[in-house]
């Protein structure tokens, strides 16, 4: 009885949430927040909140990205967060002028080297990045075919590391 009344209760927080709301500012900070109830698992389940984590559930950190009205809501919902990325347009504008750097000659890439300027087919990449592991070795490892895609062509898998610390301790992305 307890549970069908939390989850009426949730749903009629969204409702009036969804007709109520009033368009949000641009959302520019991203939190890590931990759910400890269902009702809050719900009320994030169902907001117009960009959600960066694979999924949502109890006892386990999930990402947002929110603007100031969004995260005074999660606050007044009794969601506990801590900022994870303050200000991600900053980021994202240093991470453009990094890229721009690099390809503009003043960095690693040369002022010949247009491969980061243009579309580059399948061909051009395998091309690429096998030039980059003869050339770095150090960095860059092929590892050969892992697979073939659907027209046919080898999916190559390549190891990209600075060799600093040991595997175990750095993240992975696959």
């Amino acid at each position: 009885m307890v549970f069908k009344i939390l989850t009426i209760v949730s749903i009629l927080i969204i409702i009036i949430n969804s007709i109520y709301s009033s368009p949000v500012p641009y959302a520019n900070e991203v939190i890590r927040c931990n759910l400890q109830t269902e009702l809050q698992r719900d009320y994030i389940s169902h907001s117009k909140i960009d959600i960066w984590s694979h999924g949502i559930s109890m006892n386990h950190p999930v990402d947002l990205r929110v603007s100031p009205i969004e995260k005074n809501e999660l606050l007044k919902q009794g969601i506990t967060c801590s900022t994870w990325i303050p200000d991600l347009s900053q980021l994202i504008t240093q991470s453009m002028e990094e890229t721009n750097e690099l390809i503009s000659g003043n960095g690693l890439m040369k002022d010949k080297d247009t491969y980061f300027k243009k579309y580059a087919t399948y061909t051009e990449i395998i091309a690429k990045i096998s030039e980059m592991a003869s050339t770095y070795p150090n960095l860059v490892t092929n590892l050969g075919s892992i697979g073939k895609t659907v027209e046919g062509r080898d999916i190559p898998a390549f190891k990209i590391t600075n060799n600093n610390s040991s595997s175990f301790q750095k993240k992975s992305i696959w």
